[in-house]
C-alpha cells in the first residue's frame, strides 16, 4: 500500500490516547490517520502501538493501493 488512511465512519476524527505515539507510526492529517507515516504496508508487517482511553477507536481504512510483483 502507498498510504493507508483511516477514518471512523465519516465523523470528525480525534484520535485521543494518554500513552505517546510515535507520529512515523500514526499521526494525524487533517481528519484523517496517516498509518506508518505513509509507506506501504507488507504482508505480515506488524504496526504496533499503545492505546490507553475509556473508549473504543475502530479504525476503518478509506484509501489503499495494492502493488503486485
Amino acid at each position: 500500500m502507498e498510504k493507508m488512511r483511516v477514518t471512523n465512519h465519516g465523523k470528525r476524527v480525534r484520535f485521543i490516547t494518554v500513552q505517546p505515539i510515535d507520529p512515523a507510526i500514526i499521526r494525524m492529517d487533517g481528519e484523517k490517520c496517516i498509518v506508518r507515516d505513509g509507506l506501504p504496508i507488507h504482508f505480515n508487517d506488524v504496526i504496533k502501538f499503545n492505546y490507553a482511553w475509556d473508549r473504543i477507536f475502530i479504525f476503518v481504512p478509506i484509501s489503499s493501493q495494492i502493488a503486485c510483483s
